[in-house]
């Protein structure tokens, strides 16, 4: 519990990488979430290191692991923060910084001469950071779970799992195949759209890229309005819209989307053609 109480800042850290990954499932692999996981226990660790290395017993450690604390949370939150005094209060970002550490420094100095109160705070803090953690990864292992029975049960992914039926014949096998580029514009609108709305004329941004060598479709219109559903849709030539009955309608698991996406009909044609 020692320990602990010292070292709750550390799992602190870990609480806004987690909440993110469980409010979006299956938008991260496994891999991904040690690499992040583990960058952030390392800057949690050398920020520690920091403030002891400056406090040198000078201070209780209680004292360090609440200083460290408020440096995650500045870490954290300085975005949020900046964007509040901007929108809100209409003041610089800087004053409300200055006002925070204000508070902070005397919260710290205050606890400082009450030990018993300190080792108190510590404690709260201890294991309401345990409670969190555990809660959360919980969650998340068991949507990493989920995901993977949601894609292992689906019937729309064993379906555009089959070969695409083509009728077109073989490109001769003396000549090299060619190198094909898809360029998805995320949040770019059409260049009618730009027009008319915007009185914005894209023709020369367009025009230098049929001179490269691309095709660009006259009339767009996506069935999709996110691009995480647009992107499988097209690379296997197929709607999606099965995905509502076996993920729910209001699910936000990104699993079997994903799976579409890296195991498309597109790429399997593309290499049994050489």
């Amino acid at each position: 519990m020692q320990r602990l109480k010292l070292g709750h800042p550390v799992l602190f850290a870990l609480l806004p990488i987690l909440n993110t990954l469980t409010r979006n499932p299956g938008g991260s692999r496994p891999t991904d979430i040690i690499v992040v996981v583990g960058v952030v226990l390392i800057g949690a660790a050398l920020g520690y290191l920091l403030i002891a290395g400056v406090l040198r017993r000078r201070a209780p450690q209680g004292i360090t692991a609440l200083l460290v604390l408020i440096g995650v949370f500045l870490f954290y939150g300085k975005s949020a923060l900046g964007g509040f005094t901007r929108q809100t209060a209409g003041l610089p970002p800087a004053l409300l910084l200055g006002v925070l550490l204000m508070i902070f420094g005397l919260a710290v100095w205050w606890l400082v001469r009450r030990p018993h109160l300190l080792d108190r705070v510590n404690t709260f803090l201890a294991l309401t950071s345990v409670v969190m953690v555990g809660w959360l990864t919980a969650r998340l292992v068991a949507n990493h779970f989920r995901s993977r029975a949601i894609v292992h049960n689906s019937a729309l992914a064993t379906e555009l799992a089959r070969p695409v039926n083509s009728r077109a014949p073989a490109g001769p096998q003396d000549q090299p195949a060619p190198d094909i580029y898809v360029l998805a514009l995320d949040e770019y609108a059409h260049a009618a759209v730009l027009r008319n709305l915007f009185q914005f004329d894209n023709r020369m941004f367009e025009d230098s890229l049929r001179q490269l060598g691309f095709t660009i479709p006259r009339l767009v219109r996506s069935n999709y309005v996110h691009t995480v559903l647009s992107l499988p849709s097209l690379l296997n030539f197929s709607h999606l819209t099965r995905l509502t009955q076996e993920v729910g309608a209001r699910s936000t698991d990104a699993s079997l989307p994903n799976y579409l996406l890296e195991h498309n009909r597109t790429a399997s044609y593309l290499k049994r053609r050489g």
